[in-house]
């Protein structure tokens, strides 16, 4: 009788083991998980907020070339190139960890595709031009100096003209495309259309006619 208690008592005791050693199992998974999970929600915070970095980047970039173009008489010089951005810097895009090395052409070449998708104008469909190129930093000097976001400002015609000709602006309406991007490949890419005005008294300046990112 003796023997039968002890060896109930050891499958008791055995049992117990066993589910407490699951239920540790359990735990050490649920834990992990919960890791994982503050991990992850770590991440997409940190990705949302160097996303709006970007867009105020480009939109930096943006205003820029609104602050350039009320001196120039004839936005045609500014289509065919012969008037430039001050913002000439830093001459090589940063890429994201394991990609090619980007060209200032290639770059263009990207904006030129991403405008592609909203349509094509046959003859006047727009040909976009580098107009300035470097970090931010050396655009705006406040902004933070170990900051990595590089913006890349660009021109084009508007879609509105109808003069077979999309390096000439005969309607005093271009547009202008920012496009800000970092060391992780990230990018955000800005696309604005402009108006040349002038104020009553005689001063050339820009109007906005729209503002919207392209995606």
């Amino acid at each position: 009788m003796t023997k039968l208690k002890s060896g109930g008592r050891e499958r008791e005791e055995g049992s117990a083991l066993l589910m407490a050693l699951l239920a540790a199992a359990l735990l050490a998974g649920l834990g992990l998980a919960l890791a994982g999970l503050g991990s992850v929600e770590t991440v997409i915070a940190s990705n949302h907020r160097a996303a709006g970095q970007l867009v105020l980047a480009a939109d930096a970039g943006v205003e820029a070339v609104l602050g350039e173009l009320p001196p120039v008489s004839d936005w045609t010089d500014v289509l065919s190139g012969l008037v430039t951005s001050q913002l000439a810097g830093h001459a090589v895009p940063p890429v994201g960890p394991g990609e090619p090395p980007l060209t200032l052409a290639q770059l263009t070449m990207a904006i030129q595709t991403e405008f592609g998708r909203l349509g094509s104008w046959g003859s006047n469909t727009p040909q976009w031009r580098m107009f300035g190129h470097g970090w931010l930093r050396e655009l705006v000097p406040a902004a933070a100096p170990d900051g990595d976001e590089f913006i890349a400002t660009f021109v084009a015609d508007d879609v509105g003209e109808s003069d077979a000709n999309p390096m000439a602006d005969s309607n005093n309406r271009i547009q202008i495309a920012a496009r800000a991007s970092d060391s992780r490949g990230a990018h955000r890419t800005l696309l604005v259309t402009v108006e040349k005005t002038l104020g009553t008294s005689g001063i050339p300046g820009v109007r906005v006619l729209s503002w919207k990112e392209l995606q």
